[in-house]
């Protein structure tokens, strides 16, 4: 949509929340339709409904819908059937495309009861490096560290790196250090 265009669509509308909305996002739709559809979206998620496949999808605008965006999907919408998510953290996997095209990376770790702390980093990183996150972030000895799985590192302050150290199980999660629950 051309700046002109939303901008006549800003003031046009007396919803201010809406008007966030297209100040925020306008410019990614080529319609006003697009926007008002996207918008609802996000109200439907804000108000606790989970999305349909079909508008997972249409959040995550990939070129060409594949199979993984789909299994992605399916394993998210099992996380938020468990109590792992929320439909507004099912929503960001597709608005902010993390994991996108890497369904395997959606782990799930208790970390409480009823509480969880799922992974939203796709790029996978070394046991090595791994290893020296954890000792440089949280003193554990890098020798003591046995990695669990695949580590997934996006930034200093976006991780999951799940761990065992002296027998007792550890998850870092975006910058945070949770024992798993057992």
């Amino acid at each position: 949509m051309n700046q002109d265009r939303l901008n006549t669509l800003f003031h046009s509308t007396s919803d201010e929340q809406y008007k966030k909305f297209l100040c925020d996002r306008g410019w990614e739709f080529e319609t006003e339709t697009a926007a008002k559809a996207a918008y609802e979206r996000m109200k439907k998620v804000s108000a606790g409904a989970v999305l349909t496949e079909e508008e997972f999808l249409l959040e995550l605008k990939p070129k060409d819908a594949s199979d993984l965006d789909k299994q992605l999907y399916n394993r998210l919408s099992e996380l938020v059937e468990q109590g792992a998510l929320r439909a507004v953290d099912l929503y960001q996997y597709a608005h902010f495309k993390w994991c996108f095209r890497h369904p395997e990376a959606v782990i799930a770790c208790e970390i409480g009861q009823k509480r969880w702390a799922v992974n939203n980093c796709g790029t996978e990183i070394a046991m090595e490096r791994a290893q020296q996150v954890i000792h440089s972030e949280w003193g554990f000895e890098a020798n003591l560290v046995e990695i669990v799985g695949t580590p997934y590192y996006d930034a200093t302050d976006w991780n999951f790196i799940q761990f065992r150290c002296k027998g007792v199980g550890w998850v870092m999660r975006n910058d945070s250090l949770y024992q798993i629950y057992q």
